[in-house]
C-alpha cells in the first residue's frame, strides 16, 4: 500500500508540473504584442478572438485539474488510508480510472450517477 500511495504521489507531482507548463504556455501567449503585420481584416480578428477565448477556456480547466491534485497531495499527506477511496461512497476507486485520472475523487459508479442528476438539471 505505501509504494502504491508513493507511486501516486509521484505521478501526482509529474502531472502536476506538465499542467503548469502548459497554463505557464498558454499565458505566456497572451502576453505576445501584435506585430506590426497584424490585419484589420474582420476574418482575422475574429479568428484571433476565438483562439484567445479558447485559450481562456484551457486556462480555466488546467487551474481546475491543479487545484484537483492539490486536494489528491493533501489527501496523501492528511489521510493515506483513504487515497483510494470514494469521496462519496468510501468503495475502492477502480485501479484503471486512478490510472486514466490519479486525482480521481470518486468510483465510476458515484461519478456516473452525479453525471446523470446534473444532466437531468440542465
Amino acid at each position: 500500500m505505501v509504494d502504491r500511495v508513493k507511486e501516486l504521489e509521484a505521478l501526482l507531482q509529474k502531472e502536476q508540473k506538465r499542467i503548469k507548463n502548459l497554463l505557464e504556455s498558454l499565458e505566456a501567449e497572451g502576453l505576445e504584442p501584435q506585430g506590426p503585420d497584424h490585419s484589420d481584416h474582420p476574418a482575422e480578428w475574429a479568428s484571433g478572438l476565438s483562439q484567445r477565448e479558447y485559450n481562456e477556456g484551457e486556462k480555466v480547466s488546467l487551474r481546475h485539474i491543479l487545484a484537483e491534485i492539490a486536494h489528491a497531495m493533501d489527501k496523501i499527506q492528511r489521510h493515506p488510508e483513504k487515497v483510494f477511496k470514494c469521496e462519496k461512497c468510501g468503495k475502492d476507486i477502480e485501479d484503471a480510472r486512478v490510472k486514466a485520472k490519479p486525482w480521481a475523487r470518486y468510483c465510476l459508479t458515484c461519478r456516473s450517477r452525479y453525471e446523470k442528476s446534473f444532466l437531468k438539471r440542465k
